[in-house]
């Protein structure tokens, strides 16, 4: 490596840091820490060059993904040094980035004028977007097409073109300079080890995952520490295990008893190692921060043992996208007027009461447990009254579809009805790229759909690089406090009564407990008690 630096200094950062990460991993294997961490450093620091030389976001995410290794073995480096507080924030550094560059970037004066430049276009694109979407469910609702007929040749283009407007649109809004004037939003840099801890609260525990080849680290901070605790689990183990957790779930009539193996091994795998080092079961809210496919685990369905408790039923839990992100949502809470989420100012819409049938019960039961409580039912439930609740404070329920594109995750969205006024900003569809130039100011957004809380990587397999587009994530970023959201589509019925279980709580606790409560309940009911049912509901936010 040493004889081909100077041909190296003659390429571009692309191949230098192949090199620098193939003598940090040497010098890791060869016990030697220091030029380990010299050439680690530079490695992660060329990657970082490369990623910001692209203008795509997608492409930064698929790129950095791919290399996570490259921050492996930088990790380790530090570890192996016994320099955790700055592996942590390499760890943490690592993550969540895509999100918070794309809303960023939207706000600089270079971003300002190119948007001038590009905004007749992108409404163009929307509207072109729209008018295509709509003509597609037009001709699958009058006649669907079969496969060979003219009709699927037809819809067969349609979703060419589709495909091909939004991917322009969405090069339009990844290519804009990046710049900070958003940032007392969004916390664009890694936070300290020590402005973590300072953020959390009295018998609080956050746990941090770094998922790596060979195994998982989990960073477990409280007020007063800062552990590293290990399981010996390969990345490719891991994602097997997950997915087949995942599977056994959602088959409710036998998902509690074939699953129990897979989510007890989870459990000591990702919760008993730092079980052993804090009591973590006994702390007041437990702070997940995943990272991979970790995204993916319902860790409320962790089981102690193969016949143990459940981890809903040990420990409130609320995830975050990463560790700096609690540091800004206190920061926002405490800045923030206090918003009486036990009793009033609530917006409930039900687009579609007839597909969703319980979807009524679900309004009924915020109604009946709350005061000053308006209720949007089929027509009126349109995007511009949820655009406007949004941004008004209170409490935000919404029971209808979630779409998620794997194709654009971008374009992943709430189905709601459209307004009367044909206007893009009321179409029905308030998709991700929307819901970031909203300024939302809502204490809590209970979003009770499909797969509102995972990307398209969610919905097609697990995705290596940088989940950024999941919907729960946006509404966090755009300035909720907290987003309730769902990992797997919902059963209708049982989506009612959960809501019902968890409005009731709400009116004496914090919504991180209320959650832990309505769990709990439909564990003990007779016919919800499966995972299915009430795992996949995660709190994201401050807790309260």
């Amino acid at each position: 490596m040493r004889g081909a630096e100077p041909d190296l200094l003659r390429g571009d950062y692309s191949t230098e840091w192949e090199a620098q990460a193939l003598r940090a991993h040497a010098f890791l294997r060869l016990g030697t820490i220091d030029s380990a961490l010299v050439a680690g450093r530079r490695a992660v620091s060329t990657v970082e060059r490369v990623r910001e030389s692209f203008r795509s976001q997608p492409m930064r995410a698929g790129f950095s993904g791919a290399r996570r290794r490259t921050y492996a073995v930088y990790v380790s480096a530090l570890l192996r040094a016994g320099r955790e507080a700055e592996a942590f924030q390499v760890a943490d550094g690592a993550r969540g980035r895509a999100l918070r560059e794309h809303l960023a970037s939207r706000g600089s004066p270079a971003a300002a004028e190119s948007g001038r430049r590009g905004q007749g276009r992108g409404e163009d694109l929307l509207r072109q977007i729209d008018q295509l979407v709509s003509t597609v469910d037009a001709i699958q609702r009058e006649a669907p097409a079969e496969d060979g007929s003219a009709a699927a040749s037809v819809v067969e283009s349609l979703w060419s073109r589709l495909s091909k407007a939004r991917r322009e649109y969405e090069a339009l809004q990844v290519s804009l300079t990046e710049e900070t004037s958003r940032l007392e939003r969004i916390p664009l840099a890694a936070r300290s080890a020590s402005e973590v801890r300072a953020a959390l609260e009295a018998s609080e525990v956050l746990i941090e995952y770094f998922v790596m080849p060979a195994r998982v680290v989990a960073f477990v901070l409280t007020r007063d520490t800062l552990l590293v605790a290990e399981s010996l689990l390969a990345d490719v183990d891991l994602e097997t295990r997950v997915g087949l957790a995942r599977r056994l779930i959602a088959a409710p009539d036998k998902g509690s008893l074939e699953s129990a193996p897979v989510l007890s091994a989870l459990f000591e795998a990702l919760i008993a190692p730092a079980a052993s080092m804090l009591p973590i079961l006994e702390a007041h809210r437990l702070i997940i921060v995943p990272h991979g496919v970790l995204t993916y685990v319902p860790f409320a369905a962790l089981q102690k043992s193969v016949r143990g408790r459940y981890l809903a039923e040990l420990v409130p839990i609320i995830q975050l996208p990463s560790a700096a992100a609690l540091v800004e949502l206190r920061s926002r809470r405490s800045r923030g007027p206090e918003i009486d989420l036990a009793g009033g100012g609530a917006t409930v819409l039900v687009p579609f009461p007839s597909d969703l049938p319980a979807s009524s019960a679900e309004a009924k039961a915020v109604g009946r447990r709350r005061r000053d409580v308006t209720i949007y039912r089929g027509e009126k439930a349109t995007e511009e009254r949820l655009r406007g609740a949004l941004e008004s404070g209170g409490l935000v329920h919404v029971a209808s579809h979630a779409v998620m594109n794997a194709q654009s995750p971008m374009f992943s969205r709430l189905e709601l009805a459209p307004g009367p006024s044909g206007d893009a900003r009321d179409d029905g569809r308030l998709e991700v790229h929307e819901v970031l130039g909203l300024s939302v100011t809502a204490a809590l957004i209970y979003l009770s759909g499909c797969e509102t809380g995972v990307g398209a990587a969610g919905a097609t397999r697990f995705d290596r690089g940088e989940d950024y587009s999941t919907l729960s994530q946006a509404f966090l970023y755009a300035g909720a406090r907290n987003v309730l959201a769902t990992l797997w589509r919902v059963e209708d019925r049982s989506a009612s009564l959960f809501a019902r279980y968890f409005y009731e709580e709400l009116r004496d606790v914090i919504p991180s407990e209320a959650l832990s409560r309505a769990q709990r309940a439909m564990i003990s009911h007779p016919e919800f008690g499966s995972p299915y049912y009430w795992a996949g509901y995660r709190l994201n936010g401050t807790g309260s």
